[in-house]
């Protein structure tokens, strides 16, 4: 969500690149890196910047980690330290952990153990992450290949109350709904695969299936 304060640990090239976009959405941001000269060329940039070794327990001892929206984790290939991190930031009450993976085998355990998402950056880009936690509507993405992913969206006021038929996602952006997460009068949540009568409700989740570039054009669809 624009605005809100984010927590970056590790500055690698997906580090970087989810931080230009933070940035450019006016988001407050914290750096926490080793290396001092990667520290001091964004300091001036952020609200702040500290060199450490974010392995150590004591660090998130300073600040307040459920001030921040969101941690991510972009050590880079060593997955065990990208693991230990993930973990500390959610046992110190982090509120979300993104975490980078090298692949899916990693993706999987850091989904299980850690991070509440897990990215591999070769599927999906820093920018794609970044542009996640900033909109209200997309609440996930998933990639399954190098240019396909499935996406969990909130509907804007655009599609509550419109049929499936009537939106018709297929024609418009060449995706498909899969499955819609609802809610019942007990708020108990249910997966259902819809019909094309299916009216949009404002609860819903729908979930998606398509490649990156139409997802996004949905995705820019139903913010705007």
């Amino acid at each position: 969500m624009i605005n809100e304060k984010y927590l970056i640990v590790g500055l690698g090239r997906f580090g970087q690149s989810v931080l230009e976009v933070l940035l450019n959405s006016n988001s407050k941001v914290m750096v926490l890196d080793k290396d001092e000269e990667k520290i001091n060329k964004i300091k001036d940039d952020v609200q702040n910047a500290l060199i450490l070794d974010a392995t150590n327990e004591d660090v998130y001892s300073k600040f307040d980690l459920t001030d921040f929206a969101a941690a991510i984790v972009t050590i880079g290939e060593d997955f065990e330290t990208t693991l230990l991190i993930s973990i500390m930031l959610k046992q110190k009450g982090m509120n979300k952990v993104i975490a980078r993976a090298s692949n899916v085998i990693e993706q999987k355990i850091l989904k299980k153990v850690g991070a509440d998402i897990a990215v591999v950056p070769e599927i999906e880009i820093g920018e794609k992450v970044a542009n996640n936690l900033l909109s209200n509507s997309v609440k996930e993405a998933i990639p399954l290949a190098e240019n396909d992913s499935i996406i969990h969206v909130k509907p804007s006021e655009k599609l509550v109350g419109q049929t499936l038929e009537e939106i018709n996602m297929r024609s418009q952006f060449s995706i498909n709904v899969i499955a819609i997460k609802t809610k019942n009068e007990k708020g108990e949540e249910n997966t259902m695969i819809p019909t094309s009568s299916y009216k949009i409700k404002e609860d819903d989740i729908l979930i998606i299936v398509g490649s990156n570039e139409n997802l996004d054009k949905f995705a820019d669809y139903v913010i705007r």
